[in-house]
């Protein structure tokens, strides 16, 4: 059996997550590479739209287990201060605590804000886009994971024959 769980997932809160991976990432350049310079909310525009394209990059991968989604389009022309709230719903097991849809939409946001970061290191540096890829997929293959856990998946029953 499944259930269906919401998630309102704020842009503003995917933004934090990006500036901070691109603050620690200016932060470890210790060899001396130039990199793009760290993202600040000077770029928020811009992330906004990335933060929507990766969304339905995540969507996308998930689409089996998706129930509804909405890019709410209707806010791009808020100011830019106000935040943009994707939504999505998504199928999962009964088993599904409240604890786990919290690290799932952990995951969810590290997934969306990791597939932000590649598309912005393409082309810049190439090996950091990359890592950055490697770590969205992984996220979603988590998340996949998560949306189909069960208490009883590792048991076994074998059958005794008398």
């Amino acid at each position: 059996m499944t259930r269906i769980i919401s998630f309102n997932l704020s842009a503003n809160a995917i933004m934090q997550v990006i500036y901070a991976a691109s603050a620690l990432r200016s932060l470890s350049n210790d060899d001396g590479s130039s990199l793009p310079p760290t993202l600040t909310p000077d770029h928020r525009e811009a992330l906004k739209l990335l933060i929507k394209d990766s969304f339905a990059f995540v969507v996308m991968r998930l689409v089996a287990h998706v129930d509804s989604c909405n890019l709410n389009d209707d806010t791009m022309a808020l100011s830019p201060e106000d935040d943009i709230i994707l939504q999505l719903d998504l199928h999962v097991s009964e088993d599904v605590t409240s604890n786990i849809a919290t690290i799932m939409r952990t995951h969810l946001e590290h997934a969306i804000a990791a597939y932000s970061l590649h598309v912005c290191f393409m082309g810049h540096d190439d090996s950091t886009s990359d890592e950055y890829n490697e770590m969205a997929t992984a996220e979603v293959a988590e998340i996949i994971r998560l949306l189909s856990y069960s208490r009883f998946n590792n048991q076994r029953i074998t059958p005794h024959y008398l």
